[in-house]
């Protein structure tokens, strides 16, 4: 979703958006298992006045899937936006999250106040599992 000034809240409602879309290519999610569980994961990231020196990615920890990824450069032109990736991911899979920042200076505050959530789940199921404004590596299990 593409709206300056956007927050989480702003996203995540029951209430359609009233927010222009950013055409990003969508995550190619590994073939769904019909006995396991899907879980939806969504990134969002608050940019700050530099995107071109973000990127990020969400791959499996053995890195054998790609669910999200976009290199540094590739947010080029989306200054202090906010940028969503939704997608379902089966249930006790390892995931890695990574933020990248090609001057090391983070997302807030040299450039604007920009922040980077991953959220899982829907409705009010939803809980945060990544929050943070630094570039980063996590590793968190799905559901």
């Amino acid at each position: 979703i593409n709206s300056p000034g956007a927050t989480p809240s702003d996203v995540f409602t029951d209430r359609p958006a009233v927010m222009s879309p950013i055409a990003i290519a969508p995550a190619t999610p590994a073939s769904p298992s019909t006995s396991i569980p899907l879980v939806t994961i969504a990134i969002i990231v608050q940019l700050d006045a530099k995107p071109e020196e973000t990127g990020f990615s969400l791959v499996s920890s053995d890195y054998s899937t790609t669910y999200a990824s976009r290199e540094i450069g590739s947010l080029a032109g989306l200054h202090n936006e906010v940028v969503m990736e939704v997608m379902d991911i089966q249930e006790q899979t390892e995931l890695l999250f990574e933020l990248t920042d090609a001057s090391g200076d983070g997302l807030c505050c040299t450039h604007g106040k920009g922040y980077y959530r991953v959220l899982a789940g829907a409705g009010t199921q939803k809980k945060t599992i990544i929050s943070s404004e630094q570039a980063a590596k996590f590793i968190f299990t799905v559901g």
